[in-house]
């Protein structure tokens, strides 16, 4: 997740557990913060965020939103509280596979984009308007992202679709639109879990990938970020 007001960026686990890297575009390698989400003994699984102005925003699996409000945690800790907005359309005894979540504008509140587990071929597209969730599209999901996939919006009007491989797929929501990002040159040990759009510049992306390394006590996998035109 990227900040929409600098330079700064989270990388999230599915439970709430986080790292802030204070400066992406520094020239000095950055040491991340660690920190944890509170006040979610109650959450199930996190299927997708995003980081706006009001903080940061998740949606479960079971499609309830949470809002962690500021910009950043507190010596460690990022309190959060359920989101005023209602959970969002599932159907009976389904679970969210991937989601995006993106703050539209001051007249609207948020949109989301839904994949279930029961039907990896597509994400459902919804926008809250008057305190309900009204349909807003469809994107088709390639192929070769529906084993893993993860999304991000970029803006309202876009959503980027990313592989396990690095690849991410751009899609419009209205049109026809789409483009495709081929991943970085191929690393060995690399294994992408999820992309962001960098704001403001059209384009770019930022890759958060695992990379399988050997320490003292045996291999381990640890987080890498790589950005991308």
């Amino acid at each position: 997740l990227l900040s929409p007001t600098s330079s700064r960026a989270i990388a999230l686990t599915r439970r709430g557990f986080g790292a802030l890297v204070p400066d992406i575009e520094g020239e000095n390698e950055e040491v991340a913060e660690p920190f944890a989400l509170e006040g979610l003994e109650e959450v199930a699984a996190f299927a997708g965020a995003a980081w706006t102005k009001r903080g940061l925003q998740l949606l479960t699996t079971a499609g309830k939103l949470v809002l962690c409000p500021g910009e950043t945690h507190v010596g460690g800790s990022w309190a959060c509280r359920p989101s005023e907005h209602p959970s969002v359309p599932m159907p009976t005894e389904a679970r969210i596979m991937a989601a995006a979540i993106v703050d539209a504008d001051d007249h609207e509140g948020p949109h989301v984009a839904l994949v279930f587990e029961h039907f990896p071929a597509t994400a459902f597209v919804y926008r809250s308007t008057g305190g309900a969730w009204h349909p807003a599209g469809e994107v088709h999901i390639p192929s070769s992202a529906r084993s893993k996939p993860t999304l991000a919006f970029d803006g309202p009007n876009s959503l980027l679709i990313s592989t396990a491989t690095g690849d991410v797929h751009r899609r419009a929501l209205q049109g026809s639109g789409h483009a495709m990002h081929p991943a970085p040159a191929p690393e060995a040990g690399l294994e992408f879990r999820a992309v962001c759009a960098v704001p403001g510049v059209r384009g770019k992306l930022l890759r958060l990938a695992l990379k399988k390394a050997a320490g003292a006590e045996g291999s381990f996998w640890g987080p890498e970020l790589l950005l991308a035109q």
